[in-house]
């Protein structure tokens, strides 16, 4: 019974550790945030001209705004995604090497890492989609 216990208890120990390891990685998210921003700032510059015809031809501000943000989230969750199975194949990589060692990726993990890796993705293409929706169409279609 005490045994069990104590099992219990270094396990709630593990848990809390865990997620305290997870909320001390967001200062080190700044990175990716500043990769978005330039990617997509430089996907917007480059192509000015394809907004302006889209913008010529009807598509409302909002329409843009959509289409750049959701490239935004695309593109981050490909890399959180990227990032997890390197993750979870240095781990199993670690397990084969030292069996003894326990390796296990609980999924709430996963679904956490994702979700920030979206979020981010989002907070971060918010300034290149808003400046690619306010542009104006006749003076886009100008640019080359």
């Amino acid at each position: 019974m005490f045994a069990q216990h104590g099992i219990i208890e270094a396990q709630n120990e593990y848990e809390i550790f865990s997620y305290c390891k997870v909320l001390n990685t967001y200062p080190r998210n700044i990175g990716p945030n500043i990769g978005i921003i330039t990617i997509m700032t430089i996907s917007v510059t480059e192509r000015t001209s394809e907004i302006g015809l889209i913008r010529a031809l009807g598509a409302k501000q909002s329409q843009v705004l959509s289409l750049f943000l959701g490239e935004a989230v695309v593109l981050s969750a490909v890399g959180g995604l990227a990032g997890l199975i390197l993750g979870i194949g240095i781990g199993q990589l670690l397990h084969i090497v030292l069996p003894a060692l326990p390796v296990h990726t609980p999924i709430t993990f996963v679904v956490l890492a994702e979700s920030i890796a979206i979020i981010i993705g989002l907070a971060a293409g918010v300034i290149p989609a808003r400046h690619a929706a306010q542009l104006d169409p006749v003076e886009a279609l100008r640019t080359e």
